[in-house]
């Protein structure tokens, strides 16, 4: 084993804490770098892969954030090259802001965005057909593929930065 490969997120606090903190000491004890991905980059690559998407265009990564609202980013793509066309979001799916022209919509956040007026003409795979994780050959085409960490310098990447623990200065008095 050359790297570790390790999803940052987003996702559940949790499983992002867990996920990290097992890529950690593995690469600690075998002392070999880690390479960090986007879960959301990575289910798309998991559905290029699997001819599930368009060859090109614009394409909504979605995942269910479990409160109502989801995670999503917006990727650009031809001939296997990704552009994140900005940062992932998490927010009510009518906060989701669509640009000119998408090609599809993936992931299991889809059923949020019912709501949305048109939505319904944009091709749309969903769960069942993404059932299947990412696997590492779809993340070694990745331009983060290049990038290796040490271990103690992978951090997980919360998008909804308001849940979790506080420090104890952050959490106020307990009179």
């Amino acid at each position: 084993m050359d790297v570790i490969a390790c999803g940052i997120g987003p996702g559940s606090f949790t499983g992002l804490r867990i996920a990290v903190s097992v890529a950690q000491g593995l690469a600690w004890s075998r002392e070999i770098p880690l390479q960090p991905f986007c879960s959301l980059e990575a289910q798309l690559r998991a559905a290029v892969a699997a001819d599930l998407v368009p060859t090109s265009g614009r394409v909504l990564s979605t995942l269910d954030a479990q409160i109502g609202q989801l995670y999503w980013r917006w990727f650009e793509y031809g001939e296997s090259h990704f552009s994140p066309m900005g940062p992932p979001q998490l927010s009510a799916a009518d906060a989701v802001s669509f640009p000119n022209e998408p090609t599809a919509i993936i992931g299991n956040g889809i059923h949020l965005l019912d709501v949305l007026v048109g939505f319904s003409d944009i091709p749309r795979v969903g769960e069942v057909e993404l059932c299947t994780a990412p696997m590492a050959r779809h993340l070694a085409q990745s331009p983060e593929s290049t990038m290796t960490l040490k271990a103690g310098d992978l951090m997980p990447r919360y998008v909804q930065d308001t849940v979790g623990w506080k420090k104890l200065t952050e959490q106020g008095s307990r009179d």
